[in-house]
C-alpha cells in the first residue's frame, strides 16, 4: 500500500513531484495575468519581464513541456478576456 511517499527515506513521490512541477507553473501564469491585469500581487517578488524569462528558461522546460509561447499567447488572451468582461460585470 503507499502513503504518497517514495521508499527511498520518504520523499517526493513521483505524482507530488509532478503536481509540484504544475503548481510553479501555474502560480507563475497566475501571475502574470494578475499582473499585466494591473493587480497589485503581494506575493509576487517579480515583474512580468521576468515572469516572460521564467517561460523561456531552461528552469521552466524542466518543469514543462508545453511550448512557452503559446503559454504566454494564452496568457495574454486570458488578460484581454478579462478586461472586456470586467467592466461589463461592475456596470450593473
Amino acid at each position: 500500500m503507499s502513503n504518497g511517499k517514495s521508499s527511498h527515506g520518504g520523499g517526493l513521490s513521483p505524482v507530488g513531484i509532478e503536481n509540484l512541477k504544475i503548481a510553479i507553473v501555474k502560480q507563475a501564469a497566475d501571475d502574470y495575468v494578475d499582473l499585466r491585469g494591473g493587480f497589485a500581487v503581494e506575493t509576487a517578488d517579480c515583474n512580468v519581464k521576468e515572469i516572460k524569462r521564467f517561460f523561456h528558461s531552461d528552469w521552466y522546460s524542466l518543469l514543462s513541456k508545453v511550448n512557452p509561447d503559446y503559454i504566454l499567447e494564452e496568457l495574454e488572451r486570458t488578460v484581454s478576456y478579462t478586461h472586456l468582461t470586467l467592466p461589463t460585470i461592475y456596470s450593473v
